[in-house]
């Protein structure tokens, strides 16, 4: 059973068993992505997703920063602690 198979149950009705498992459970990981995503909205304080940018991202592991180019947690709270310790 799904997180997601109740909200699609009331969406559909009886049909809702005609579906494969595959799609209910890939809908419950989009439903995932996009409750991700409200919390990352809101979290850096922009309400669209086109007000993020790169500078309000950080990458948790090594091989995110390699994949992605975004810096590390640390070293951008590095960056931070010094800006505000001299300034």
């Amino acid at each position: 059973m799904f997180i997601t198979y109740h909200d699609l149950e009331q969406m559909f009705g009886e049909k809702v068993k005609e579906n494969p498992v595959g799609a209910i459970g890939l809908y419950t990981y989009w439903d995932r992505i996009r409750v991700g995503l409200q919390q990352l909205i809101a979290g850096v304080r922009r309400w669209r997703l086109d007000f993020i940018d790169r500078r309000d991202l950080a990458s948790l592991t090594e091989r995110a920063y390699k994949v992605t180019g975004i810096p590390l947690l640390e070293d951008v709270e590095k960056e931070l602690i010094e800006h505000i310790l001299l300034d």
